[in-house]
């Protein structure tokens, strides 16, 4: 069979789920033509996928010797770089990509995501780069807007659509859950636009709480637009940001009236079309908000998260540490929030604590031989470090059987790890951030009213990681009283969530009304007050 043929073959083979047998084939295509560049790239693709990583980036390397302005190709290592945490390098292929297509939203949205994770990008640098991006994006549009004809009656039964490819057993599926399914719907009709690409059975239980479900996957971001239009969504709902397979070009095109931003990360889009983004006073001050997002701020009373945990989540056990005799560290976040000045911190932490060890989640590649050297030049044995990769989600609880201690990281924290660690009973030590993006374990542990696991510096992150550590009695207690405490403290509770959603959904609404409706888009590129942020009083 020729080179073509077999590429064609691997891309079926891919499609069909079977991944190991793809890359086989696509070696024996890169065998028979060495320099087609397109077929190294699908091969580094694939070896990704199959957590080669280290190989995927050699053929990525060569692919681009072959062809340098091969945008797509340097996107995708940019990918396989920002999983292994090499930020920097990341930064680079991405910013290389856009250069070769400055119009590809994809590339740019991938770089600006990104750039929540590197500890030099500040909040004045990340909103620059989006205002960019927005400018750029909305000239194409905004010209073409058409008037929103929804009544502006504030009284009336609203059309609220969300817009997310995470209708699933994912961390934006389970914290929309709360919300969907509490949603008073005498007074929200609840559109669901879902770009989901694996559907599974919690799929499923969020589209029983819709009025109306729409598969998206095939629609344009014109397209879609057109839809939201016609179906009169009163307030839109992203919940990706630049989060992968966002519908940010969708928002770009102002479908309906009011448009929000919330849950997948606390930041900003760059649009002047989205009108407001969710966030909490734990996240942002109300006075500080103005200053670092494109969007007015609408500040939640108690918590940007509503926890829903899943329902076969095994048992809090016992104190790992009473049984083994030495403190377990952990952090199961993704491995491309571990920076640099991360693990300087825990290589502190385990120094001062003999006999500690420390699991990390991360697929196993090169860049874990330069944790090991950083920890061994430390003093730290390897043998006191263990690397996780992927595992199905009863695998990834039950690693919590084995963490006394879990350590947040920094610049951008954990959320749903968060939830997740304290669901099973285990303290997490937080560093409170600069942005919002770093604050998220300030927000929840202050709304668990767990205050003394926050640290404000480096050093105090230290020293409660190695107070907390010399206190088996306390360290016990605390685990076996967390999950009580998540439920009692109102993170699980989604009738109370829905209420205060509602009441910032309908703030927005009533605004828009009392402006009489914004018909046309000049007039939707006016401010709609110089108050930039909004804060509600809690629901009871």
């Amino acid at each position: 069979m020729s080179a073509a043929g077999l590429h064609h073959e691997a891309i079926l083979l891919a499609q069909a789920g079977r991944a190991h047998e793809s890359v086989d084939m696509l070696r024996r295509a890169v065998s028979l033509a060495p320099r087609e560049a397109v077929v190294r790239d699908h091969l580094a693709r694939a070896l990704r996928f199959v957590g080669r990583l280290d190989e995927s980036l050699t053929q990525w390397r060569i692919a681009l010797e072959l062809r340098p302005k091969c945008a797509e190709a340097l996107a995708a290592m940019g990918d396989a770089l920002f999983e292994m945490g090499r930020l920097d390098e990341c930064l680079t292929s991405y910013r290389r990509a856009v250069s070769l297509r400055p119009g590809n939203s994809i590339f740019h949205s991938r770089l600006l995501y990104a750039m929540h994770y590197h500890p030099d990008c500040d909040s004045a640098a990340i909103l620059r780069a989006h205002r960019k991006w927005g400018r750029q994006i909305e000239k194409r549009f905004v010209r073409r807007r058409q008037p929103h004809r929804n009544a502006p009656d504030p009284e009336r039964r609203l059309r609220i659509g969300y817009v997310s490819p995470a209708f699933m057993d994912h961390a934006v599926g389970r914290f929309i859950y709360p919300l969907l399914a509490h949603h008073n719907r005498a007074r929200f009709e609840i559109h669901l636009y879902s770009d989901t690409t694996h559907p599974d059975d919690f799929t499923e239980c969020i589209r029983a709480h819709a009025d109306h479900w729409r598969s998206t996957r095939e629609l344009s971001a014109a397209q879609l637009a057109a839809q939201i239009r016609a179906d009169g969504i009163d307030v839109l709902v992203d919940l990706s940001l630049h989060a992968a397979g966002n519908r940010l070009l969708t928002f770009a095109r102002k479908p309906a009236p009011v448009q929000i931003t919330w849950l997948a990360i606390p930041g900003t889009s760059g649009l002047a079309a989205m009108d407001y983004r969710l966030t909490d006073s734990y996240l942002d001050s109300p006075s500080q908000a103005a200053s670092c997002y494109s969007e007015q701020s609408i500040h939640l009373p108690r918590c940007f998260w509503c926890y829903s945990p899943p329902r076969q989540t095994p048992m809090v056990n016992a104190l790992p540490a009473e049984t083994l005799g030495f403190v377990t560290f952990g952090c199961l976040n993704r491995f491309e929030k571990v920076t640099e000045p991360v693990l300087r911190l825990w290589r502190r932490i385990l120094r001062r604590i003999a006999g500690s060890r420390l699991i990390i989640h991360s697929r196993e590649a090169s860049h874990l031989d330069a944790v090991r050297r950083g920890f061994a030049e430390a003093g730290v044995a390897p043998e006191r470090l263990e690397f996780i990769g992927n595992r199905p989600l009863s695998d990834y609880y039950s690693h919590y059987h084995r963490i006394d201690i879990a350590l947040d990281p920094f610049p951008h924290a954990g959320a749903t790890v968060t939830c997740d660690a304290l669901w099973m009973g285990v303290p997490v030590i937080t560093l409170a951030g600069a942005t919002a993006v770093g604050r998220a374990g300030v927000s929840i542990l202050s709304n668990l009213a767990c205050p003394e696991w926050i640290a404000a510096t480096q050093e105090q992150y230290v020293e409660i990681a190695v107070n907390m550590a010399a206190n088996h009695m306390r360290l016990a207690q605390a685990r076996n009283g967390l999950r009580g405490r998540m439920e009692t403290c109102g993170m699980t509770d989604g009738r109370r969530f829905a209420l205060e959603m509602e009441q910032a959904l309908g703030f927005a609404w009533r605004r828009w009304c009392g402006q009489g409706g914004l018909q046309s888009s000049k007039e939707a590129r006016k401010p709609a007050s110089t108050n930039r942020s909004i804060a509600f009083e809690k629901v009871s």
